[in-house]
């Protein structure tokens, strides 16, 4: 659901913004922490109907 915290298989953390219609496994999400654990503030925001190399492996409820 929107809102949720996800780890992908790059191990970012993201949160979801939107939904893409049909397809739950593959949001849109902003991502929040990178691969190495920097916290980022203006992070990108990642289709994964469009970067087909991402997938979400995990959620997450740590704060960041």
């Amino acid at each position: 659901p929107n809102g949720s915290k996800v780890i992908t298989n790059e191990n970012e953390v993201g949160i979801i913004i939107k939904q893409n219609k049909g397809l739950a496994d593959r949001p849109i999400i902003k991502i929040i922490r990178d691969s190495s654990g920097n916290e980022l503030k203006d992070g990108p925001v990642k289709n994964l109907l469009e970067c087909l190399t991402v997938f979400i492996v995990d959620t997450t409820d740590e704060e960041i």
